[in-house]
């Protein structure tokens, strides 16, 4: 892992060999064997075999889907998704087995949960892949897009890093390192999510890596349409779908592009880290620029996103909650950085 003072979005560059591929194949077909000269495909068709076990069987991917799946990308340049389906529950009325399954399963990036209160009564919503293959697809596509997207801006970070929960383990290891800190800020960029249109998001990776069945795919999840259960009709979005790991990880790359490259450029040397929507700032005693209440919110105007912010100074004898709750930051007299799980504090 390369480290400057600063940790990016995951990029990495890689050189892709073209040769015939051999399609794996577990039944008597036999297999497809064909010349294909774009990289990005061959990286999607093979994330697909790697990434297919028992428990995409148990989902409802049984081997000749998977295969069907390979078959399908190796001749065209699409594969046609289904609308993503949206249930809503009141949060009493559902059992507290049913609720734990969902919340696991949307932490694993297999769906989608949002929870509110409405007239003080808890409700959640599910948005849910209709198809188990489409799903199993996005997940395979996530592995490509972190493996295969990069800007020039960027420096080679891994090469051993498939999902955004790898990242966050380099992200908060990356600040458990971090001396000499006076102050600490956190931008949680949530809010964008309901502010960057899908038109916008489609722009950072029409470029010369992403063309072809990368950009076919993303442009159409960014596009999907989404069917509520209740009232049998289809919910206009213009933002991006909110479906599971996929999302999250399209979103990164947005980021990376949009919020990355502008603090990069505008605060040279800068020390920070962002995990998908949470960027943390070290500021450190030589750094030749400051940050305040006015600096954050002039850095979200010229990107124009929306976020939300705090500080942590020495002296405030305090920590930062990160992680949606589940971790707490640190930042001792002496500057030193540290993060723990916040139920051990």
């Amino acid at each position: 892992m390369m480290y400057t003072d600063t940790m990016m979005g995951l990029v990495i560059r890689t050189t892709t060999i073209y040769q015939p591929y051999r399609l794996f194949s577990t039944s008597k077909t036999r297999p497809l064997k064909t010349s294909c000269n774009d990289g990005n495909k061959l990286m999607l068709i093979s994330a697909i075999e790697s990434i297919y076990n028992d428990e995409w069987r148990v989902r409802g991917v049984l081997p000749f889907r998977m295969e069907g799946l390979q078959r399908e990308l190796l001749v065209k340049d699409n594969f046609l998704l289904e609308p993503i389906d949206y249930y809503q529950y009141k949060k009493s009325a559902i059992p507290s087995f049913l609720y734990n399954m969902l919340f696991t399963e949307a932490s694993l990036g297999y769906l989608w949960l949002n929870e509110w209160v409405d007239d003080d009564v808890n409700m959640i919503g599910v948005y849910k892949c209709r198809e188990p293959t489409d799903l199993f697809l996005m997940t395979a596509l996530s592995r490509v897009l972190l493996r295969r997207i990069s800007y020039a801006y960027i420096a080679p970070i891994t090469t051993n890093v498939s999902t955004l929960n790898d990242l966050k383990c380099k992200h908060y290891d990356f600040l458990n390192r971090q001396q000499n800190v006076v102050k600490l800020i956190m931008i949680d960029l949530t809010p964008c999510m309901k502010q960057a249109r899908n038109s916008r998001i489609l722009k950072c990776f029409d470029n010369e890596t992403s063309k072809g069945v990368v950009l076919n795919l993303v442009k159409q999840i960014l596009y999907l349409s989404i069917y509520d259960m209740k009232s049998k009709k289809f919910i206009p979005f213009n933002l991006i779908p909110p479906i599971g790991e996929i999302t999250n990880v399209i979103l990164h790359l947005f980021y990376q592009k949009v919020f990355d490259k502008v603090i990069e450029e505008k605060y040279p040397g800068i020390t920070y880290t962002r995990w998908g929507h949470e960027v943390i700032i070290a500021l450190k005693k030589n750094d030749s620029f400051t940050f305040d209440d006015d600096t954050v919110i002039s850095l979200l105007d010229e990107i124009n996103l929306d976020g939300e912010f705090e500080f942590l100074s020495k002296e405030d004898y305090d920590c930062m909650p990160a992680c949606n709750d589940e971790k707490a930051i640190l930042l001792d007299e002496d500057g030193c950085v540290s993060v723990w799980r916040y139920e051990d504090l």
